[in-house]
């Protein structure tokens, strides 16, 4: 199970706070992250807020990582790239819908595009509200 705790929302309403996980291949244009088996999808009139960030490169090759808003074509970056060094990794985190690390646009997906080096193993702390 991945529900990692509740928050309140300004309007009193609970939302689960969650962890999304992927691994995405080198070289992958808005690569996909799962929640519970099922594919990170856009959810209508929902954005998807990410509170932690935990990657690590799973390879010799150094690459590079951004987070992504997707509608429909191609995503829109939602984070600056990050460069993760060969067998290396990065942790961001916050903590709350109000102090977040990333949103995506309202009802669009949360992807991954990554550079030409290695696999990039992603663990993301998210939470879907409005």
């Amino acid at each position: 199970m991945n529900r990692l705790g509740i928050q309140q929302n300004a309007r009193g309403e609970k939302l689960l706070i969650q962890t999304a996980i992927g691994n995405v291949a080198a070289g992958t244009t808005d690569g996909t992250l799962t929640l519970e088996g099922a594919t990170l999808a856009a959810v209508t009139g929902k954005r998807y807020y990410v509170l932690a960030v935990f990657g690590h490169l799973a390879g010799a090759t150094a690459t590079n990582v951004t987070l992504n808003s997707k509608g429909s074509g191609a995503g829109t970056a939602i984070s600056s790239t990050k460069q993760i060094v060969a067998n290396g990794g990065w942790v961001q985190s916050r903590g709350t819908e109000i102090d977040y690390l990333y949103r995506t646009k309202r009802g669009e997906a949360l992807t991954v595009t990554t550079g030409a080096g290695s696999t990039v193993g992603i663990d993301l702390i998210v939470l879907l509200d409005d």
